[in-house]
């Protein structure tokens, strides 16, 4: 598959896929990284800053011991004596290249650096340059062909090395953070890759040179997180990885897997084991919906929240058993989903925007009476307010869904999706099934703070009408486009269109994703004019803006009740 290609999220998603991840390291030579290399004292203050070779050698020790796929790729930049190689010795860093006589090929300056050449080199290996370096692990670390440019695929085998080994995502490293890393890393955006950047492995000659870079321009074409966070996320996907195989292996199935037999013999919808007992005379039938091969989600390691929510649990709401509600789910703030990857952080810039937050209350000391008071009654508690450590402990909110039967007991539409208590979706399916709500037809995101386990319920229910709203607030950008790994249905605009007082329109953002086998399966055959029309057959629906954000409220006319996620 080659990179840009729309792909399928299972072939997509993850914290990160070893087998398809490479660290790409750039100019970790003694010229920049060790005494008396001539651009040493240059960059020196940022290096100390940063720990960048502590930093990088860290990485560098746990991927080579964990050998779960992550290939590494060694990119130096040098010159002959004659500097024939030099592309622009007149101009900016590469004419100081050739005035200074910089990275001369054969020398000791242009050499692995001695901080990283022993974990990655035989130690008499390149002193005649680096085609002569000898990697101690040759199936995993990969030495380039040396560069005379800014960008690591200028001129080298980068390219062809990555497709070989079939790379879908590249974390960067190395000299300098705002010249050859930025160049590198920007060049593999333009090609399709994902990109990360480890901004405490990046260094350059001045503290702002590398604060504009990691703070403003790196954002704009990759993750960007910290060398621990990193291998945080890569120690995740291996134990995942690990999980996913001991369970395709295993000779006992899932029970959801069972289902499938069943499904092919009942009904059309995914894990439905029985015939709705009604049909809507007045809807329009639908075509047999594509069956999609199940996924087994292994389950991530788990943190314990501290907290006073309720324990995770289904509530009747009404007498009749139309609405219910679901969780709380205990939302762990610390997971961000960037780039269509979802990864971990420290959890540090969460900590310090509930702290502020708290205080612009003035509730520092009377948590109980504030907004924040699960969020912050703990870690106010232990006095972790300076938000300068690691936050090893999950923290967040917690959060409900509301599901509500459709009219004639022909499905269900689900409001602000959560997951169980143990992060999965098994106890929603058996719950689903029990009540006889399925299929799913319609999943509404209300907020763009509620997304983060849309992934699953898209793939679980692709034929279900998705619906999300415009934000007016200017602090966040609306679901279809922070999230361009689903295939929003809808997105509803709170603006005087036709007279009326919510303007229903296809999403403008192209999924990069697809779901299901076919893209062209049973929901599409329903304009948003129908959906509309049935859904304001039994809801009132309203858009409430704010200075953040807009929320999509509803209220289910024949219970009279009224639904909201963030305005509680």
């Amino acid at each position: 598959m080659s990179i840009g290609q729309k792909r399928s999220v299972k072939e997509h998603f993850g914290a990160l896929d070893p087998a398809k991840t490479a660290l790409v390291l750039i100019e970790y030579q003694n010229e920049f990284c060790t005494e008396n290399g001539k651009l040493h004292e240059a960059v020196r203050e940022n290096m100390e800053h940063t720990n960048m070779l502590a930093n990088t050698k860290k990485v560098l020790e746990e991927v080579l011991r964990a050998n779960s796929g992550v290939k590494i790729f060694f990119a130096p930049i040098t010159f002959d004596e004659s500097n024939v190689e030099n592309p622009n010795k007149h101009i900016g860093i590469l004419a100081g290249c050739d005035y200074d006589n910089l990275f001369k090929r054969g020398t000791w300056n242009a050499d692995c650096c001695e901080a990283l050449k022993p974990v990655l080199f035989e130690d008499d290996s390149g002193k005649d340059g680096p085609d002569q370096l000898k990697p101690k692990h040759p199936g995993i670390t990969h030495v380039l062909k040396t560069k005379h440019a800014m960008s690591a695929f200028k001129g080298t085998d980068l390219q062809e090395s990555l497709t070989a080994h079939g790379i879908e995502t590249i974390a960067f490293g190395g000299f300098m953070a705002n010249c050859c890393v930025e160049s590198s890393m920007r060049e593999a955006y333009d090609i399709g890759y994902n990109c990360i950047s480890l901004i405490d492995c990046v260094s350059t000659v001045t503290m702002a040179g590398y604060e504009a870079c990691t703070k403003i321009t790196y954002p704009f074409f990759s993750s960007t997180m910290k060398s621990e966070t990193f291998l945080r996320n890569l120690r995740d996907a291996i134990v995942t990885k690990s999980a996913v195989s001991e369970a395709s292996a295993s000779s006992s199935p899932p029970k959801r897997q069972t289902y499938a037999a069943t499904r092919a013999q009942t009904c059309t919808y995914r894990y439905i084991c029985v015939e709705p007992n009604h049909v809507n005379p007045s809807r329009p039938s639908r075509p047999n919906r594509p069956e999609r091969k199940l996924h087994v989600s292994a389950k991530m390691p788990e943190q314990k929240f501290h907290d006073d929510l309720p324990e995770w649990d289904v509530r009747k709401i009404d007498e009749k058993g139309d609405v219910f509600q679901v969780g709380p789910w205990r939302v762990d703030v610390r997971q961000k989903v960037e780039g269509e990857v979802k990864r971990q952080t420290d959890g540090g810039k969460e900590l310090e925007r509930y702290i502020n937050m708290a205080q612009s209350f003035g509730t520092e000391a009377k948590v109980a009476e504030s907004v924040y008071m699960g969020k912050l009654k703990t870690i106010l508690a232990r006095d972790a307010c300076s938000c300068t450590a690691d936050v090893g402990e999950a923290f967040g909110w917690g959060c409900c869904m509301t599901v509500l039967r459709l009219p004639f007991e022909t499905g269900c539409l689900l409001y602000s999706p959560v997951l169980d208590d143990s992060q999965q979706m098994d106890k929603i399916h058996r719950f689903l099934e029990r009540e006889k709500l399925l299929p799913v037809e319609y999943i509404v995101c209300p907020t763009p703070q509620h997304h983060l386990c849309l992934r699953e319920y898209r793939e679980a229910f692709p034929s279900a009408f998705m619906l999300c709203g415009e934000t007016r607030g200017g602090v966040m950008p609306p679901c279809h486009k922070r999230r361009r790994d689903l295939d929003f249905d809808c997105v509803l605009h709170p603006e005087e269109a036709g007279g009326e007082l919510i303007d229903w329109k296809p999403s403008t953002v192209q999924c990069r994703f697809e779901y299901g086998a076919s893209t062209n399966n049973g929901k599409k055959d329903w304009s948003i004019g129908q959906h509309k029309k049935h859904l304001q057959e039994f809801l009132d629906i309203f858009m409430v803006e704010d200075n953040r954000t807009t929320e999509i409220v509803l209220i289910h006319r024949p219970s009279g009740t009224l639904v909201l996620s963030d305005l509680l």
